[in-house]
Order: C-alpha cells, then sequence, then structure tokens
C-alpha cells in the first residue's frame, strides 16, 4: 500500500532534532512514499524562534533532499503554521513568501497562555482553556488560508496524557460539530496524528469518534501525520492510522501537491 507521513519536523523548528535528509533516509527506511516537511511557524513566536530563517533554511534543504532522493520518495514541502490569531496578515505573508505544498493549521495555545504543554493545570480551569482554544480553532478555520486541521484534540495530549484529567471531548460536541462543518464546507481537510500513540495519551488526535464526525459531515480530505520530531518516530503509527481511517468510513486518504489533494486508495 502506499504510505505517507504528512506531519514531520526537521531541525529547521525549534523542538526538532534531526535533519532533513536524515527524515529522508528515516522515510525510506520504513518504506514510506511520501513525506511533508512542515516546520514549525507559530506566529506569536516568529521573531522569538527566528522563523525568516528557519523556514528558508527548510525550503532549501528540501530542494537538495529532492535532488538526493529523486525516485525514491516524494518529499513534500510544508508548513505547520501555528496561532495564526497573533496576526492574520503575518499569517499569510509567510505562506506566500514559499511555493508550499501542503500548509497545516494549529493552534498550540490560547492568547495570554503559554503552549499547553506547560502550563500548570492546578492554578487555571482546564474547562475554560478548551473553550477558548475551541474559539480559536473556530476562527481559524473562518480565515481558512492552511490546507488541514492538525491535531484537532492537541489539548488532550496534556490534559489526559501528562495531567491523567480524563477530560472527555465530547462534553463540547456541539462547538465540535460546528468546527468540522465549517471545516467540511471550506473544503479543508482533517489531519489523523499519530504522535498521541507513543505517547501517554495513547491516542490519535483526534480520535475515531471526530473522524466520523467529519465522515458523516461529507469530509474527504484526510491526511496522516506523525508530528515526528525526530527521524526515529517518522512514520511511526501511520498504518494504525490507516485502518482507524477505513474504519470510520474513509476509501482514501490525501497527500498534496501545489497546496491541492491528492486522493490516495486506501487498500486493506
Amino acid at each position: 500500500m502506499i504510505l505517507s507521513d504528512m506531519h514531520i519536523h526537521s531541525d529547521n523548528s525549534s523542538d526538532g532534532e534531526s535533519s532533513v535528509i536524515e527524515d529522508c533516509e528515516s522515510a525510506v527506511a520504513v518504506h514510506l512514499n511520501h513525506i511533508a516537511i512542515t516546520d514549525h511557524c507559530d506566529i506569536d513566536l516568529y521573531e522569538k524562534e527566528n522563523c525568516g530563517i528557519a523556514l528558508r533554511q527548510s525550503y532549501f534543504d528540501i530542494l537538495k533532499a529532492r535532488i538526493v532522493f529523486k525516485g525514491r520518495i516524494n518529499i513534500i514541502h510544508g508548513v505547520e503554521l501555528g496561532n495564526f490569531y497573533h496576526d492574520p496578515l503575518a499569517a499569510e505573508a509567510v505562506i506566500s513568501r514559499f511555493p508550499y505544498d501542503f500548509v497545516l493549521g494549529s493552534i498550540h495555545s490560547i492568547s495570554g497562555y503559554d503552549d499547553f504543554a506547560f502550563i500548570d493545570f492546578k492554578k487555571v480551569s482546564a474547562d475554560e482553556l478548551i473553550k477558548l482554544y475551541l474559539n480559536e480553532l473556530e476562527r481559524m478555520v473562518e480565515w481558512g488560508c492552511f490546507d488541514v486541521l492538525a491535531h484537532l484534540t492537541y489539548p488532550l495530549r496534556y490534559l489526559n496524557g501528562i495531567h491523567k484529567m480524563e477530560l472527555d471531548f465530547k462534553a463540547y460536541q456541539e462547538q465540535i460539530e460546528t468546527i468540522i462543518k465549517k471545516v467540511v464546507k471550506k473544503n479543508k481537510g482533517l489531519e489523523i496524528n499519530t504522535s498521541g500513540l507513543r505517547q501517554p495519551y495513547g491516542m490519535t488526535m483526534p480520535d475515531i469518534w471526530c473522524l466520523k464526525l467529519y465522515f458523516e459531515a461529507g469530509g474527504e480530505i484526510l491526511t496522516m501525520g506523525s508530528d515526528a520530531h525526530r527521524a526515529a518516530d517518522i512514520g511511526a503509527n501511520i498504518m494504525d492510522a490507516v485502518k482507524l481511517a477505513k474504519q470510520a468510513g474513509f476509501k482514501y486518504y490525501s497527500v498534496f501537491k501545489k497546496r491541492q489533494p491528492v486522493f490516495i486508495k486506501i487498500e486493506i
């Protein structure tokens, strides 16, 4: 079966460990057909993390890797654009700077708060933060300058995985259904992020019930991503994501070229 990993970070991300070449070597070793290098650009951290320089280096690293790995793997030039709300015009400028094939849209933090990874939930209301998070997700979908919504249930990686709070996103199903319907109306995609399966959370982001909501709403654009930050994690649990997609009713998943989905049949 043709397999892809559409969410990979190189050392051009502030928290990435492996070079693009090392990432490609690992992807070839685990028999992936397509990978997307989607280095971070959180708009609120653009200056702090030198995103302008990093994204330029990522672009040229991908160009070099395409030469080195020609005929062995398809390397997709992507970006994970985070926290657009900080400055939507700046976010749009980032997207227009390079000829991206693929743009992941994500929210890692709420205005006035750290990334969910660093919040002390003994001092703040998890319920209020989830509501704020979903509001920002909805705003991002309405903004629409991305291709696929990344890790929809991102806060649960920390709320349930690290802090063992056993929160259920189904408590917010009405707003999640609204968000998903807007994703479909905007002809945007949804990601199955597998990083939670190798972390304490133990689940994909989102899991099966959100995938079914997307399918039942008419959603068709689905990508799989390991969210790898080191070469050793590239392709991790991608087949699990494919099986989950089939279980939810999908017959195809997508890769991207020039910001347009290319559909690949699920053959399992």
